[in-house]
């Protein structure tokens, strides 16, 4: 017996409405009626982004000090000892700001659902992997009519 007649990481979509899912669990379902707009486009994956890129920049910002730390004590007569753990310790925070700050800017292609007060964010990178972008987009417009709109 087929539950959905899309199934995907985020969400589902059947004759009931769009059903969010965690772990492949319906967790909550949105009625076509309650949906107020439905809207594809290419936006941020992260719910922070603001807070996310701050984060990643503090982190840079500590690797490049510890980074001009090694060098002073590289060209500093005094410091006859520099531990392998000082050259190491600025990649750690480098690696990670360089991480936050790349999935603060990256843009993917989701699917907006507006629903009273409520937005959905609901990523659809396995709809474009499986090649349902069309019949996604076809689906949606006979369920939704005119509040289905791609940006």
């Amino acid at each position: 017996m087929k539950l959905y007649d899309f199934e995907f990481t985020d969400f589902a979509l059947s004759e009931k409405g769009i059903h969010l899912l965690r772990n492949r669990y319906n967790h909550k379902t949105i009625a076509y009626h309650e949906v107020d707009k439905a809207t594809i486009k290419m936006d941020v994956e992260t719910k922070n982004v603001l807070l996310t890129l701050t984060f990643g920049i503090l982190l840079l910002s500590f690797a490049v000090l510890q980074i001009i730390s090694v060098i002073n004590n590289f060209n500093n007569p005094d410091v006859h000892i520099i531990h392998t753990e000082t050259i190491i310790l600025p990649l750690l925070p480098l690696i990670a700001s360089a991480f936050c700050i790349y999935i603060s800017i990256k843009k993917i292609p989701i699917l907006l659902i507006e629903s009273g007060k409520d937005k959905y964010k609901l990523s659809i990178k396995d709809v474009l992997k499986s090649n349902k972008n069309d019949a996604l987009k076809i689906y949606l417009k006979e369920k939704l009519f005119t509040k289905y709109t791609e940006i």
